[in-house]
């Protein structure tokens, strides 16, 4: 990881304006931080999230920083940034995970990531739904969590990616 946040830095001082820079490094700090318990990383994290957000929010962006505040237990500000990323869905954002990206997965679906040999891609959407869900049920807003479940379960039609079905599953 330490290579490609080296990498993403140089690429943001070639190319300042561009978000998808940031988004990467944000996700590289995120999971280096999760690995080494860094909290300074994890603030940096933050950090590189809000600014690559301020850039071009996209339904990845959003869901991708709405992953970090759930692993944070931010559960009010993760269903704000999920909720902006369910409005966003028509850029139909993709993300995709490898076993680097271990940590910074739900549990549940990491089992499924490591079975595969290069990586997951999944629409940011999809994970959207998944993470506004298990927020909803942290907060006690179990009604809320339920009345997602149809809207969740017509996207993973629509799309028919398998981790989708699985994400459906596991929520």
């Amino acid at each position: 990881l330490e290579g490609l946040i080296s990498a993403y830095k140089e690429l943001i001082e070639l190319k300042p304006q561009k978000q998808f820079p940031r988004h990467n490094l944000a996700c590289c700090y995120f999971a280096q931080g999760l690995i080494e318990a860094n909290h300074s990383l994890l603030m940096k994290a933050e950090e590189t999230f809000k600014t690559a957000l301020q850039l071009n929010a996209n339904s990845g962006i959003c869901t991708e920083y709405a992953n970090f505040l759930y692993k944070n237990e931010n559960y009010l500000e993760a269903i704000a940034n999920l909720l902006q990323a369910i409005e966003l869905k028509e850029d139909e954002c993709d993300l995709s995970y490898r076993q680097m990206d271990m940590d910074k997965l739900p549990k549940n679906f990491r089992k499924e990531v490591m079975e595969k040999k290069d990586q997951v891609v999944i629409k940011a959407i999809l994970f959207s739904y998944y993470f506004l869900i298990l927020s909803y049920k942290k907060i006690g807003q179990l009604n809320k969590a339920v009345i997602l479940l149809p809207a969740f379960r017509e996207e993973v039609e629509k799309i028919k990616n398998p981790f989708g079905y699985s994400l459906l599953g596991y929520s």
